[in-house]
């Protein structure tokens, strides 16, 4: 569960700018927050971000992307917010001395752990993993490019070789990645010592605290879900993975907002691998050069599925509410694909046991403002049922700041004024009602970033 997410020299951002799913004090809409009562504090469901276009709102789920793909050891040469990373650092190429910082806190079972990266035009500087505790923290581990601490003992640091030359990353030798995998290992390699088959009590088998790192590596390479950076349409997850059963419960899901599609299925062509023998040096399983197939079979969306001496298309069938046809979902508009990605990553991304973090940007895209209010009050409605999800979206139409649906301490204004980006929380300005109207002193512009006791009135 993510309790704060902290940015500084990044991309827009040059102050520290924190985003907090702790709860305030108000009274509003408190039924939704989940309470962790050993810390004292309660965890919002939902952070929602509003602003213009250019204000920054992008930068925030590429920050947690680029914390996330450093942390679990994903490649970062081909990926977008490594892109982000090499145009933030333009911005610092003649003060090379400028770092970034970015960190999350993290609650894991009854633990509460920070995991914090420094980034300088050289790479990774620093990376940093504490448990945060009631009334003292304790770092867990501290790791440079030169070393690895671990509670006072240093050893030399095994395949940490991230360079910022040519614009490229090596991505491998993060210590979170390097601990939370190496964790297993040692769970295994003790329990062949004492010659048993099954993996022995993870406290036996780890030292320096690597249950709790291998807790927080867990947290980010499956809880932590990001959708919408760099996509034009669908941005979310791929349906195409969907059981019968869940494409069943999504069309169900669809029905209740109203959409003219009443049914997603999965269509499929089968035919004779030989048929494309001259495309198979291309072809793979799961690939979506299917257009080399629309001469052939008069498909132009899909992908393939290999089995055994055919080869499969499949494509998502959306049958239409209005007329009954059915069609392949690509045909449908833009907002409407959006929206049943929309739904299907919201509702349906599931997986038994494990906490959530939904990062979607630009989440209203192209979807109509009273069909988005729904799907945010559906989610925050079933907020209470299923504590373990959290929604981080950011949101373009102030149609949507609305004390109906949000709560004042989840919907944050990113602002750009005066060559400076910031974030303000609407229950950072005083004087605002539960009764008042948050979209109109938004539009009236009476919301800055420096709340004052004039902004509510």
């Amino acid at each position: 569960m993510l309790v704060s997410f902290e940015i500084e020299n990044w991309g827009p951002f040059s102050n520290v700018e924190t985003v907090s799913f702790i709860a305030g004090r108000e009274r509003q809409h408190r039924q939704t927050l989940s309470s962790v009562p050993r810390y004292k504090m309660s965890i919002l469901p939902i952070v929602s971000f509003f602003g213009e276009a250019g204000t920054g709102k992008t930068a925030l789920i590429e920050a947690l992307s680029f914390l996330r793909a450093v942390g679990v050891g994903d490649s970062l040469s081909q990926s977008t917010t490594f892109d982000f990373f090499r145009m933030t650092y333009g911005r610092y190429a003649n003060d090379p001395s400028r770092t970034i910082s970015i960190a999350a806190m993290v609650l894991v079972g009854d633990d509460l752990l920070e995991y914090r990266i420094h980034l300088s035009h050289r790479g990774l500087e620093r990376e940093l993993i504490t448990q945060v505790g009631v009334t003292s923290d304790k770092v867990l581990v501290e790791a440079t490019p030169s070393s690895l601490s671990t509670d006072g003992s240093k050893s030399q640091r095994r395949s940490l070789s991230p360079y910022l030359g040519s614009y490229s990353f090596v991505a491998d030798g993060p210590i979170l990645a390097y601990l939370g995998k190496r964790a297993t290992e040692v769970a295994s390699d003790l329990a062949s010592k004492k010659g048993r088959k099954r993996e022995v009590d993870e406290k036996e088998a780890m030292n320096f605290d690597y249950l709790m790192v291998r807790r927080l590596y867990d947290w980010f390479s499956e809880s932590v879900e990001i959708f919408g950076l760099g996509d034009s349409n669908s941005g979310s997850i791929s349906i195409r993975d969907f059981s019968t059963q869940m494409l069943s419960d999504l069309s169900r899901a669809l029905n209740r907002y109203e959409m003219d599609i009443d049914l997603i299925s999965i269509d499929e062509t089968v035919f004779d691998k030989e048929l494309l023998v001259p495309y198979s040096s291309v072809l793979k399983d799961g690939s979506d050069q299917v257009e080399l197939l629309a001469g052939l079979l008069g498909h132009s969306s899909g992908w393939l599925v290999s089995r055994g001496e055919t080869w499969v298309l499949r494509r998502l069938i959306a049958r239409s509410a209005r007329d009954g046809r059915s069609r392949a979902l690509s045909l449908y508009s833009p907002g409407e694909q959006r929206a049943v990605a929309l739904v299907a990553s919201v509702f349906f991304s599931h997986k038994d046991n494990i906490s959530r973090l939904i990062a979607y940007d630009d989440a209203d895209l192209r979807i109509f403002p009273s069909l988005m209010r729904k799907i945010l009050l559906d989610f925050i409605e079933a907020a209470p049922r299923d504590p373990s999800i959290q929604l981080m979206v950011t949101l373009g139409s102030p149609l949507l700041l609305d004390q109906d649906i949000f709560r004042r301490d989840e919907m944050v204004i990113v602002e750009a004024s005066g060559g400076q980006h910031n974030l303000a929380s609407i229950s950072d300005f005083s004087g605002i009602r539960y009764d008042r109207d948050i979209m109109r002193l938004y539009l009236d512009g009476l919301l800055s970033s420096a709340p004052t006791e004039e902004s509510g009135g």
